[in-house]
């Protein structure tokens, strides 16, 4: 009796909820593309989840899955060789919810597309699964949009060389630590945008192309190593990418935004202005090269980087940044002149090189100018060190020559004296035992092409140096035809006495006898004993605060001076007697002392001729 009874009760009780059941199917039915958004495509069937979707063992090598658009708050890891793809724009959200990564995939042959993924710890990852040495090869990840990846994440990462063969392309990144990080091989990125980024893109490995890639308003926009096919529509700030292998005798465009030299000869890198890449302008295996006229700020490593290269010169620069400014590893012969480094960590920093000179250059507010590290033979000398927050200059097992002989570098915290007044320091500055400059200056070293060269030591700025050529005959130093060496002094500089060591060619001025005129007045000066039949050394002081002018010419000889003089004497005469009304006084001073004569003879014929600034001119 007790059977029967839980019999039939069994069957009142399927009675009443089998239509539950059964309704609750038709309905699931009826909404599945609403509460099951994640359909394969292949099999017909349809999912809650993307993970859930891509596990099911339905899904197989090969299947296609659709997302719907809508926001999936899910980690998603791609084990299977599939085609997974969103709804397009940002309408197909994938948020990682602060997991390591938004999107990991691990299986060779998968393709992504049509998604917006943020908030991953790094973004979407195209890695290798650690536990099974299984290699994530042949993938394609396009039109998505990769965003907000914090925790040093990258946007899209292909990281080490064991990932070959990747196609990257049509992605937008932004707001990451790091764009794209690519450390594959034989991986092709094209057509991305990265922007809003620490670091818009780093690329390693070997064989990459890229084509058509921007990187702009990065903190810092691009940094590549190794053998990459990179051409020059890859930009960084709106400016080409010169990615360069096995070339020579070539010039880069002028508006480049990042250079790299591998494997190349004689090319010359001239007149690049950019900042925010990682190394801006880089020489590995590179030789007889020149880098030119740059402007580079704000560099990521170095704005220079030179490994394995020789023979390179870096002239007449600009180099700020909070980085290394040079970096030198095992490169010989090179030569760094005429450069301004300013606001570094090191403005040069060298190790392993030898044969290396640095010469000319102004190292200004760097926390430590220049540092060596086991290198040889390296000269030093004519450099301006100023305001080195820890030290002008360091080494480590490396022994200088830091000057040339007759002239060293300007120290601003050397406090010698020049007791034979030549703009020379009387005893040496001394780094260490091994690294003493014996010739300090006294003042800063600059340095002109007028149009040859022209060095300066002084402590008065120097704002140019001109070869000019006078017009008319205003004084015994001055005549029609004559050439001189005309020195303008930077403005705003009022420090009492100044003085001047000058050095340049006799064949400028085509003599070797001179003369020195400030303010249109012969001045006192030396001619020191260095003076050879090639070049001339000239030693003087002056008042800096009423400055107008400082001239250099060939000595004038006296016998010319009276002939030129007397001439212009009988010429005012004979326009006198044609002219009553004109009036001439003379004002002759210590410059004229062989004709005070002429005074009287002015005062007697009621003439006056007047000599300012030893010009005559007439009065009406």
């Amino acid at each position: 009796m007790g059977i029967i009874s839980n019999v039939l009760f069994a069957i009142m009780f399927l009675s009443l909820v089998f239509p539950l059941f059964a309704g609750k199917a038709t309905s699931l039915e009826i909404e599945a593309s609403a509460v099951y958004p994640v359909h394969n495509l292949n099999t017909g069937l349809n999912y809650t989840t993307i993970q859930e979707a891509i596990d099911a063992n339905e899904t197989l090598d090969g299947d296609m899955i659709h997302v719907d658009a809508g926001i999936y708050n899910e980690s998603v890891l791609i084990s299977k060789s599939i085609s997974l793809a969103g709804n397009g724009g940002n309408t197909t959200i994938i948020d990682g919810y602060g997991a390591l990564h938004a999107v990991s995939i691990k299986a060779n042959n998968v393709t992504f597309s049509g998604f917006t993924v943020e908030e991953g710890g790094r973004g979407l990852n195209i890695i290798i699964n650690g536990g099974i040495f299984i290699i994530s090869n042949n993938c394609r990840v396009y039109d998505n949009t990769i965003r907000y990846s914090d925790n040093y994440g990258a946007g899209i990462q292909l990281p080490g060389d064991f990932v070959s063969g990747n196609i990257v392309e049509n992605n937008t990144v932004t707001n990451c630590t790091y764009g794209i990080l690519s450390g594959g091989n034989n991986c092709e990125l094209t057509n991305n945008i990265v922007k809003n980024c620490y670091s818009g893109a780093a690329v390693q490995g070997n064989n990459n192309v890229l084509r058509n890639n921007s990187f702009a308003d990065n903190r810092f926009d691009f940094r590549a190593t190794g053998i990459q096919d990179i051409d020059e529509t890859n930009l960084v700030s709106g400016k080409p990418i010169i990615y360069w292998i096995d070339q020579q005798d070539r010039t880069t465009p002028p508006n480049t935004g990042y250079v790299s030299l591998v494997n190349c000869v004689n090319i010359t890198v001239a007149g690049m202005i950019s900042g925010r890449v990682s190394n801006g302008i880089s020489l590995v295996n590179t030789n007889n090269s020149l880098i030119k006229d740059a402007i580079l700020s704000d560099c990521q490593d170095s704005c220079i980087y030179l490994f394995n290269s020789s023979g390179n010169t870096i002239n007449n620069s600009s180099f700020y940044s909070l980085s290394d400014l040079i970096d030198i590893t095992s490169s010989n012969s090179n030569r760094i002149d005429r450069n301004v480094f300013n606001g570094s960590i090191f403005g040069v920093s060298m190790r392993y090189s030898e044969h290396n000179s640095i010469t000319g250059n102004l190292f200004e507010n760097n926390y430590e100018s220049v540092y060596f590290n086991a290198c040889n033979d390296v000269s030093v000398y004519h450099n301006n060190f100023i305001n080195s927050s820890n030290a002008h200059l360091t080494t480590f097992g490396t022994n200088l020559t830091l000057d040339n002989g007759l002239e060293g570098n300007w120290w601003d915290d050397y406090n010698g004296t020049d007791s034979n007044a030549d703009g020379i320091g009387d005893t040496p500055y001394v780094i260490n035992a091994n690294n003493i400059d014996h010739y300090p200056l006294m003042g800063t070293f600059q340095s002109f092409n007028v149009p040859k060269e022209v060095d300066v030591i002084s402590n008065i700025a120097i704002a140019s140096i001109d070869l000019r050529e006078w017009l008319s005959t205003p004084n015994q130093y001055l005549h029609a035809g004559q050439s001189y060496l005309a020195l303008t002094l930077a403005e705003g500089q009022s420090i009492g006495t100044g003085f001047c060591r000058i050095t340049f060619p006799n064949d400028i001025l085509n003599t070797s006898d001179y003369a020195v005129v400030v303010n249109m007045t012969a001045a006192s000066f030396n001619k020191l004993a260095i003076s050879n039949d090639t070049y001339t050394t000239l030693y003087f002081t002056f008042n800096s605060s009423a400055l107008d002018g400082i001239i250099v010419v060939p000595e004038f000889p006296s016998f010319l001076l009276l002939a030129t003089f007397m001439t212009a004497i009988l010429l005012t005469i004979i326009v006198y007697r044609k002219k009553h009304s004109i009036s001439f006084r003379v004002k002759l001073g210590n410059v004229f002392p062989r004709l005070s004569y002429v005074r009287s003879l002015c005062l007697k014929s009621s003439l006056c001729i007047t000599l300012k600034a030893v010009v005559c001119e007439e009065r009406l």
